[in-house]
């Protein structure tokens, strides 16, 4: 049995190892960066010699983890990048605090040891080269069975001051959306963001079969079919469209860094908090991977898996449709500009071409006639299982956990416990766990 709301003091690897197979309901964590800081603490990830060496040791935690996520569940991994500068040693852990952060250099990034060039060549490295360990790592996780689902963009706005000259400041992470199988439990709905004005003005074009066959210039009027079909495909339920990977999470955000509208990545400003901690992860950051992630219901007493919605639809929305390009009738009676031009040419072509063609192709009109009449408004009515245990009537659901094997201050735990849910956590420097632990207790005792 799994001990809920505690944050263990320790080796990651070491202790998950005693967690049970399938305890988990899903995993958020931000581990330590290649060559970037000390946490003073015997065995911490981050130090290594090289970035194969530093890969090698998250996928083998991350190989744990895997073992105790349910196969349902989500891993959402928060990475930065480093440089192979050299502009000193990597790390002297003989060496005191003064003389540890006088070696970090190149945009605070403690650099890659460029005075021993076996280790360069070893790496496939040239001073001053990106590493790209982000991409490194989590093509090592999808080559270790996790399944890759999406990377995010986290732009921080008031990143570190650097003071480089020659390449632009760091101010971008990314998020990895990692799943043990190509089904697991994702809420849309916990997460869904409003449409924008100008993705509804750019559905409202003029597509080319409203125009006269012959008209020579169509091509200014005409809409590409299949980046409309995307738009519009993003408001097929209430209240609003799927989340993108370039979305800001929070709406108090949106409107920085945006060109046409659409936000350019994830927009959320680090943030400290009155204890010490170098890396702080900020709430805002891990709220909607949390969110869509975990049911808002609960999940079975049984066996710990998640409820989902049950989802009504309602009446069509008309004037919903109307401004995505439906007629007064509430239909759509365009067609492709692919398939008119596709017909055109089978008439020059033998018998049967266009037939044939068609069975393999996708309509761009159809998918949109089909989403126009899916345009209806929607609800939660209420919540289901997922499977099939025989549950007694007095039986209520409980509280999903959430792991993060690399704790730091404690915010995947703030975040947890704010919605509902349980939370597990591990971090080697026990003086972060007890930064973690009063963090926690003062949001209980509000």
């Amino acid at each position: 049995m799994i001990e809920r709301n505690k944050i263990h003091n320790g080796n990651a690897l070491e202790i998950l190892k005693t967690f049970p197979d399938e305890s988990i309901s899903m995993c958020v964590t931000s581990p330590p960066y290649y060559n970037l800081r000390t946490y003073h603490a015997d065995g911490q990830i981050g130090i290594e010699k090289t970035p194969e060496e530093y890969t090698e040791r998250l996928v083998e935690v991350f190989r744990e983890v895997k073992r105790v996520l349910r196969n349902d569940g989500v891993f959402w991994l928060n990475l930065g990048d480093s440089y192979a500068s050299g502009k000193g040693t990597c790390f002297n852990p003989g060496g005191n605090e003064r003389s540890f952060h006088k070696s970090v250099k190149d945009g605070g990034n403690m650099p890659l040891d460029r005075g021993n060039k076996s280790t360069l060549k070893k790496s496939g490295l040239k001073p001053k080269d990106l590493i790209e360990i982000p991409s490194q790592v989590a093509l090592a996780l999808r080559s270790d069975g996790w399944w890759l689902r999406s990377r995010i963009p986290w732009l921080k706005r008031n990143s570190m001051p650097s003071s480089v000259s020659d390449r632009p400041s760091c101010a971008v992470e990314y998020v990895f959306m990692l799943t043990k199988s190509p089904q697991y439990y994702y809420d849309t709905y916990a997460v869904r963001t409003a449409p924008k004005a100008s993705s509804l003005a750019r559905i409202n074009q003029t597509t080319f079969s409203e125009q006269k066959g012959g008209d020579k210039d169509y091509k200014k009027t005409v809409r590409q079919d299949m980046s409309a079909r995307t738009t519009v495909e993003n408001f097929a339920a209430n209240p609003g469209r799927n989340r993108r990977d370039s979305d800001s999470f929070f709406e108090s955000w949106q409107g920085l860094y945006e060109v046409d509208d659409e936000p350019l990545g994830l927009i959320v400003n680090p943030k400290g908090n009155k204890y010490v901690h170098f890396a702080t992860f900020p709430s805002k950051l891990i709220e909607p991977l949390i969110k869509s992630s975990t049911s808002e219901f609960g999940y079975c007493p049984g066996c710990g898996a998640p409820y989902k919605r049950i989802i009504k639809k309602g009446e069509p929305d008309e004037a919903w449709k109307a401004e995505c390009g439906a007629d007064a009738n509430g239909e759509y009676a365009g067609k492709s500009e692919k398939w008119l031009k596709q017909d055109e040419l089978g008439k020059n072509t033998y018998t049967g071409f266009n037939a044939r063609w068609r069975k393999t192709q996708q309509n761009a009109s159809d998918v949109k006639r089909r989403i126009l009449a899916g345009m209806c408004g929607s609800t939660t009515v209420g919540w289901e299982q997922t499977c099939t245990c025989k549950l007694k009537p007095n039986q209520k659901p409980v509280r999903g956990i959430v792991l993060d094997p690399f704790m730091g201050s404690g915010t995947t735990a703030l975040v947890a416990t704010q919605f509902g849910h349980d939370y597990i956590g591990i971090d080697l420097n026990p003086d972060y766990v007890k930064i973690a632990e009063k963090r926690v207790s003062e949001l209980i005792r509000g």
